[in-house]
């Protein structure tokens, strides 16, 4: 079964992989500390980076530190053109 993802809870970090499409993210959490511990956790309505994004994050209860692989999509005149890359993504919540 796959879970909710849930929140790290103050002063607790969490390290996961991730797959990401369409929105939705799929992960599964490395720290023994983290609710998501131990099996498949998911999450939607997230922002868009690429069709497919995967990667390592460490989270916190206040902001993410992501390495990903993206695949994006570049609609161009004469269709669409494919390009993939890797990046370093920090999220801070406010």
């Amino acid at each position: 079964a796959v879970n909710e993802w849930q929140a790290p809870r103050p002063n607790e970090r969490d390290l996961a992989l991730f797959i990401a499409s369409d929105d939705t993210s799929v992960s599964w959490s490395l720290s023994e500390q983290s609710a998501n511990y131990g099996g498949m956790a998911y999450q939607e309505d997230r922002v868009e980076v690429g069709e497919i994004v995967a990667g390592i994050a460490v989270q916190t209860d206040d902001s993410a530190l992501a390495l990903a692989y993206v695949q994006h999509e570049i609609p161009t005149r004469f269709g669409s053109q494919e390009e993939s890359y890797a990046g370093v993504v920090l999220t801070i919540k406010r």
